[in-house]
């Protein structure tokens, strides 16, 4: 039974594993003059000055630093093994020497590290041993139990374990190396690699996390674009809900007229538009005229128009009778005339454009005018315009110009479409800032 009680109190030093609470490990003090102990009690000095007293004091002194040893419970072979010293300062630095300690009170990850640590360390007796595996047999811990009961304490452990990053501040790392360092005394105290442990399970965790946040960002970005694209199509459909279309094909005509009914600025009438395609023929403006009859353009509670009716127009032209009859009717229903980017209006399609109350072009949308013309072919049967009209015929089409913008606009307008005389050319003008210059567009 007293041999029994003599090996429990050697394992308890053993123990490197036993508990989680750090108190420091030891130091080394300086040696101490062996002519000074009638002063100071061994039982005052740290175990690296006893191992020095070793080295300085007679054979016959040797027994007092024994059994102070042994009344701490440490092996003899601590002054002279490396190995053993590193196992007892593990043992003081995680306070598990303690001879009253039982082993019952050890968490299954700390008796299973301390057994694995006596197996490797053949110095060892074999006692230890025995009460250790009695010790294990009766919490059924087996070897793949303890394996994973030492994997999960490490784990936990290194949750703790902090790898300092480039934007951390001083006091951020040294605040980390203070913890990293608790930590890894007791990553150490379960038989492994502390720095390498704790860093490959870090860096794991790192680079899992960043995985789980590119995931998580991926996710949300999937969900954003989902819920743009759901909110896209509730739009699409109440726009279409409030949108009514109709095409008209007439001839080569084509016309095709968008009313909005869901602009809330509008007291009375809707926001119309028409776009017209094709050749300016006779029924240019019959048509148009029928359509803007019977469309209201958009109005405030003051009965102020605040959104005419647009009219886009795309068309190589036609005869110049029917440019001035769909100009009057643009004019007389006060319609908003536009050309849109990449499209041409062009001869009669262009003095028709001059009808709109506003007119505007957006950027590389063009407008082309040239003289009136006969039309005939040559021997070819290819068109040879002849732009000897007739004075009546001129000043029929500078009053037209003149009436639609001011008599100075006009006038030079005239002058510049005289110019030219083709069935293919003509003096063009692209984008509302030039058209403006001229008088030609009348709005921003």
């Amino acid at each position: 039974m007293k041999n029994k009680a003599a090996y429990t109190l050697r394992l308890y030093v053993y123990l490197v594993f036993f508990s989680t609470a750090l108190i420091g490990c030891s130091d080394t003090p300086a040696k101490i003059s062996p002519y000074g102990m009638e002063a100071q009690r061994l039982g005052e000095l740290k175990l690296g000055a006893l191992c020095d007293l070793l080295d300085t004091w007679d054979t016959w002194d040797w027994s007092q630093i024994w059994e102070e040893l042994d009344s701490r419970g440490v092996p003899r072979r601590y002054c002279v093994d490396p190995g053993v010293r590193r196992v007892v300062d593990f043992a003081y630095a995680l306070k598990t020497h303690d001879k009253n300690q039982s082993l019952s009170q050890l968490s299954d990850s700390y008796l299973c590290a301390a057994r694995q640590m006596l197996a490797r360390e053949d110095k060892f007796g074999s006692e230890e041993k025995k009460i250790l595996d009695s010790q294990m047999q009766k919490r059924q811990l087996s070897p793949a139990s303890c394996e994973r009961a030492i994997s999960v304490a490490a784990q936990e452990l290194c949750e703790s374990y902090r790898v300092p990053e480039s934007d951390w501040t001083f006091d951020e790392i040294e605040s980390a190396k203070r913890m990293n360092s608790d930590v890894l005394t007791q990553i150490g105290a379960l038989g492994l690699e502390p720095y390498r442990y704790c860093e490959t399970i870090s860096m794991a965790k790192l680079k899992e996390e960043k995985l789980r946040e590119a995931e998580r960002l991926e996710e949300e970005k999937l969900r954003e674009a989902e819920r743009l694209a759901d909110e896209l199509e509730d739009k699409r459909a109440r726009l279409a809900a409030l949108t009514r279309q109709r095409q008209f094909n007439i001839d080569r005509l084509r016309i095709t007229t968008v009313t909005y009914l869901g602009n809330e600025t509008c007291s009375e009438g809707a926001d119309h538009t028409i776009l017209l395609e094709g050749v300016i023929g006779p029924d240019s403006s019959f048509a148009m005229s029928q359509l803007l009859e019977e469309m209201r353009p958009c109005k405030d509670s003051g009965g102020k128009t605040i959104l005419p009716v647009k009219v886009k127009l795309h068309s190589g032209g036609g005869l110049l009778d029917h440019g001035y009859a769909l100009g009057h009717s643009l004019r007389r229903f006060r319609a908003h005339t536009l050309v849109e980017n990449g499209k041409v209006c062009a001869s009669s399609c262009a003095v028709a454009f001059l009808g709109g109350l506003e007119r505007s072009l957006e950027d590389n949308a063009s407008l082309l005018f040239h003289a009136p013309y006969f039309d005939r072919k040559n021997e070819y049967g290819k068109i040879d315009p002849d732009c000897k009209v007739g004075k009546d015929a001129l000043n029929e089409l500078g009053q037209y110009y003149r009436d639609m913008t001011t008599p100075e606009e006009g006038d030079r307008l005239l002058d510049r479409t005289l110019w030219y005389c083709s069935a293919d050319d003509g003096w063009v003008i692209t984008g509302n800032d030039a058209a403006r210059l001229f008088g030609i567009a009348s709005s921003e």
